[in-house]
């Protein structure tokens, strides 16, 4: 993947393999810090560890960046009401629980908008929390408008947004 790039930029990288639980770098190493989809196959005490080690390598002004899914919420109970819809109004027979005993395993922390936001915030991080589904472009007005609603307007996207994004940074003391 990185030879793609011209050596102008490569000079500028390096890949290391480590133990997230134990970052071999140096404090305020970091401007920005960027994670995607790790959280929720961490049990909490790793995700822990994690946090505290982030916070350790990030720079004063630095930035941490991640992405987790699905959001708990979604599975627990927006996606039981999409099911009822579907079958309502076309018929559609979608799976109780969508996920398999294999996905149960493998996901062992996933995490609400505001369970995120107070792990954040115990871990000394602040910033902005974003739930978020694939944009929609096609369709009547009517399902554009009701898209709209369910999954960009406050309560409903708490519910219907399957993956969440934060952007934050240390708070200062």
């Amino acid at each position: 993947l990185i030879t793609k790039y011209p050596n102008s930029v490569r000079e500028k990288i390096s890949l290391q393999l480590a133990d997230a639980k134990h970052l071999p770098f140096k404090r305020e190493s970091f401007d920005i810090v960027f994670i995607t989809d790790l959280i929720e196959h961490l049990l909490p005490w790793e995700a822990d560890l994690l946090l505290k080690e982030i916070y350790f390598v990030l720079k004063k002004d630095g930035l941490l960046i991640i992405h987790t899914a699905p959001n708990s919420w979604y599975y627990n109970f927006g996606y039981p009401f999409y099911r009822l819809m579907r079958w309502t109004n076309d018929g559609a027979k979608l799976l109780r629980n969508p996920r398999s005993n294999y996905d149960m395993k493998l996901y062992v922390n996933e995490q609400n908008y505001f369970s995120f936001k107070k792990t954040l915030e115990e871990h000394n991080f602040c910033g902005r929390i974003s739930l978020t589904v694939p944009l929609r472009k096609q369709g009547n007005i009517i399902k554009l408008f009701l898209f709209f609603l369910i999954y960009r307007c406050f309560p409903m996207n708490l519910f219907f947004c399957p993956s969440i994004w934060c952007r934050v940074m240390k708070k200062h003391n």
